[in-house]
């Protein structure tokens, strides 16, 4: 009996040693199945180390037509080569320049100089990065195809699209593309005037006045700069779509929907997936969230004050994470602005190609949210940080999953509300409210696009504030305004059928959230750092959230609990006031 008992006792500490000292999962843990032998190292950067650098772009064209010349002709491979390496480092310092004017216009979007820097810049790439890749379709298809496969690596060779597409066409729809999202940017970026009994009003001297006014007389005057505006942003919206449905047909689609789906998005569900989907919402997180009354959140957040709050939580959620941030800072990766007069008032991550490093543009506006919207650039950051496969021809994330290491760092925040806010229950059904939001307004916004894109009849300003203002209405909303301010939404106009990706990427993360609720925080944490470290560069949504336990949006009772599990909790943080 001795020994049986010791043999257990043993038995029982081995097990209790090995389960100790497992091994935590870190986000470094995933490898990248991506190739590219041609890939630099990430570089230390600063973001004041950031110059434009002088390129002849004609040069570059020259070197990326010679490569298409030199396929035709014999003895040509170490000169094909040599060019590859060559016109692979000029693209990359092309997007680099392009990348630096639209951080530095954005900075200062009353400045028309750097506005114009912007625009050309942006063309040189569209131009070169188009004739790159039609030059590399030339070379891999002629004599020294499997030779060149070999030397720039099969997973390179594999994403270069072989079809044959009308480059001159192409690019005369890309630089048609940002001749307009250019105007529309400066149209958004400067105030609009408008006159009401005889006073003459814009957007800075209504935020002035605003408490000098009543509630009737600031909605009216409000309306009609809205509308305003409106009337200029349409007229560039339908010309936008024009475009858009051409760049469609070029690539073989007779629905544009489908095109950017999985041309732009390369999403794993259709658009017909995604119907089912605003039918869904619909019916179980709209109501919901028009149940719940506007929450004022009162938390005065300083610009100053922002990364060092966001410091102070994230070792508590990943001390991997947290180094990641602290090197960001650092190096002053993490550009925040408050001058709403000057700055273009969003928020991106964006990747600085000859670096290998991102870098945060986020405007605060003194809330709450100046935290958790930099929270949410913190995300992707990350994800371009430990996943990015930046190469010439393969650079784009799925935008679905890479929502989800942005919202998913969000919602683990939740819980430590009460350290950042004081008296934290407004800011948190705020939040949960906002997360309910990001569901509709990205279901009902991919829903009005999906049915302008293909409307058959003659595309009016009428006729797109309608579908805008009767889809809103079928959700729930239905507020005037939503006939005008749709324009408002920079996506709709930059990246057409984007934002499906907040809803899809929402209910994830909510799913995130309602583990850290009703199982664990550590569940929790584990699986958003899980699906962090697979990345949005080399997994669909579908495949990533069920590799790693969740979901999605595709199941019926997930959108259920989801709505049901969030109005009970801001029904109890309500009560609690």
């Amino acid at each position: 009996m001795i020994r049986k008992i010791t043999a257990l006792v043993l038995v029982l500490s081995i097990l209790l040693t090995t389960a100790c000292s497992e091994k935590p999962f870190s986000v470094y843990d995933t490898p990248k199945k991506f190739n590219d032998p041609f890939l630099s190292e990430t570089k230390d950067m600063d973001f004041s180390d950031l110059r434009i650098t002088n390129i002849d772009e004609n040069d570059t064209i020259s070197s990326i037509n010679r490569m298409k010349e030199l396929s035709q002709k014999e003895n040509s491979l170490e000169e094909l080569k040599a060019l590859y390496k060559k016109n692979y480092s000029d693209i990359n310092l092309i997007e680099t320049n392009y990348t630096i004017s639209k951080i530095r216009y954005d900075i200062d979007t009353q400045n028309s100089s750097l506005s114009e820097a912007n625009l050309k810049y942006e063309q040189i790439y569209n131009n070169v990065s188009t004739l790159y890749e039609e030059a590399l379709k030339t070379v891999l298809s002629s004599r020294y195809g499997e030779e060149m496969k070999k030397y720039i690596g099969d997973d390179v060779a594999n994403s270069v699209d072989t079809r044959k597409i009308d480059i001159e066409q192409l690019n005369d729809l890309t630089n048609q593309e940002a001749q307009l999202t250019n105007e529309y940017m400066k149209l958004i970026a400067t105030p609009t005037t408008v006159t009401v009994d005889g006073e003459h009003w814009d957007e800075n001297k209504l935020y002035e006045h605003m408490d000098e006014l009543d509630e009737d007389k600031y909605l009216e005057i409000y309306l009609e700069i809205d509308k305003a505006v409106n009337e200029k942003a349409v007229k560039i919206y339908i010309s936008l779509i024009e475009t858009r449905k051409k760049l469609a047909k070029l690539f073989g689609y007779d629905n544009p929907g489908e095109f950017y789906y999985k041309e732009v998005f390369h999403r794993d569900y259709s658009p017909e997936e995604a119907q089912l989907f605003h039918k869904n919402v619909k019916e179980h997180i709209a109501p919901i969230y028009n149940s719940v009354p506007t929450i004022v959140h009162d938390a005065v957040i300083e610009t100053k004050d922002v990364l060092p709050t966001i410091s102070e939580i994230l070792p508590l959620i990943s001390p991997e994470v947290s180094e990641i941030f602290n090197k960001m800072v650092e190096k002053d990766l993490c550009i925040l602005t408050d001058d709403m007069a000057k700055s273009y008032d969003g928020g991106y991550t964006t990747f600085i190609s000859t670096y290998r490093h991102p870098v945060i543009y986020n405007a605060t506006y003194g809330n709450y949210r100046s935290i958790t919207d930099t929270v949410h650039e913190f995300g992707h950051y990350c994800d371009y940080y430990l996943n990015c496969t930046d190469s010439p021809c393969h650079s784009e994330s799925n935008f679905d999953i890479a929502e989800v290491p942005s919202m998913g760092l969000e919602v683990l925040f939740y819980d430590y509300y009460d350290r950042m806010f004081e008296n934290c229950n407004d800011e948190k059904a705020h939040f949960l409210r906002f997360f309910l939001g990001s569901v509709v307004d990205g279901c009902y916004m991919d829903e009005a696009q999906q049915k302008i894109y293909n409307y058959e009849g003659e595309l009016t300003a009428d006729v797109v504030n309608d579908i805008f203002a009767r889809t809103a209405e079928e959700y729930g909303m239905t507020d005037d305004s939503k006939r005008y301010t749709w324009v408002y939404v920079t996506h709709n106009f930059l990246n057409p059928f984007y934002y499906i990706s907040y809803a899809a990427s929402s209910i994830a993360s909510l799913e995130i959230w309602m583990t850290a609720q009703t199982e664990s925080k550590e569940k929790a944490i584990e699986t958003y750092l899980r699906i962090l470290s697979y990345g949005s560069f080399e997994y669909g949504y579908n495949e990533s959230i069920r590799m790693n336990g969740l979901k999605g949006f595709t199941d019926y009772d997930t959108l259920k609990k989801i709505g049901e599990s969030v109005k009970k909790e801001i029904d109890k943080l309500m009560t609690a006031q």
